[in-house]
Formats: C-alpha cells, structure tokens, sequence
C-alpha cells in the first residue's frame, strides 16, 4: 500500500488538509474590528451571523477533505472507487475555494452594512492556511493520474494471463 505513488500523494492532500484547519485562514481589519487570524473553526465565534449562513458550510467542507482523503488511501484493491473518491476530494478543493471567495467577496460588502461607521475601511487578507489547499489540489490531480495508471497496469496484466 505504502509503495504505491497515489499513497504518498493522498497522505500528503491529509497532511495539507490538516495544515488548513490548524493554521490562520483569514484577517479582518478595520477601525472597529481587528482579527488578525482567524482559523478555520473560528469562523463561527468571531464572526458575527449577518455575514451570513454560508460560513458554516467553510468549516465543513476543509474538515471533509482531509477526511475523504485519508479513507481513499485505505481502498487501494477498489481503484474505480478510490479514482471517484479522489475526484470527490477535488470537487471539495475547487468547492472549499469557492467558498473563500465569496467570504472575500460578500464578506467585505457585509462587514461595511454591520459597522458602517468605518465604511470602506475594511481589508480582509488571506492567511496561510487558505493556500495550502492550492498544493493539495496539483496534488490530488497527480493521485487521480496515478491511480488511472495503475489500473490501466492491472488491466493489461490481466488481459496477458
């Protein structure tokens, strides 16, 4: 299992995913607001709940990536199932960064309603734990090919027994 490529390209897309919970994901700055890292689970404590219902979904979505990541290492004798399981943790990369951007997008224009008293004031900056993501997505397409490659191997041994 271990000497297989797409192994180490899935633990690495595990070790990136948690690299994106435990570090800073994002900073609100303004006049009368200043949080400076803001980590993925704090989402839901220190943000108000104008900005919006969508920000649960965040949190959710960078907790399901390292989690589906780590089980598609364990199906290696199902590679149809783990070629799908690992295009599903893609789905959620591309998801979880469409995410960030609307939180960028709509949370500027939803922070300058909540305390208009400062209003264009606002910058929110990208921390590193949002960039981690972008390697575990190159990443998870190596896995993807590898996998392919694999079973294109296994296929063509079969059809010379």
């Amino acid at each position: 299992m271990i000497q297989r490529i797409q192994t180490v390209y899935l633990l690495i897309i595990t070790i990136l995913g948690i690299l994106t919970l435990c570090l800073p994901v994002f900073g609100i700055h303004s006049p009368s607001i200043e949080l400076n890292g803001i980590y993925m689970f704090d989402l839901w404590a220190k943000l108000p709940l104008e900005i919006g219902a969508w920000v649960i979904f965040l949190p959710i979505v960078a907790l399901l990536i390292p989690i589906l990541s780590s089980i598609t290492i364990f199906l290696f004798k199902n590679r149809q199932l783990q070629t799908k399981l690992a295009i599903t943790s893609l789905l959620f990369i591309v998801l979880f960064y469409i995410l960030i951007a609307c939180f960028v997008i709509m949370g500027y224009f939803e922070l300058s309603l909540i305390f208009p008293e400062g209003s264009g004031d606002y910058s929110i900056d990208l921390k590193t734990g949002a960039f981690c993501l972008v390697i575990g997505m190159v990443i998870n397409i190596l896995s993807i090919l590898a996998i392919q490659r694999d079973e294109k191997l296994v296929r063509s041994l079969d059809r010379i027994r």
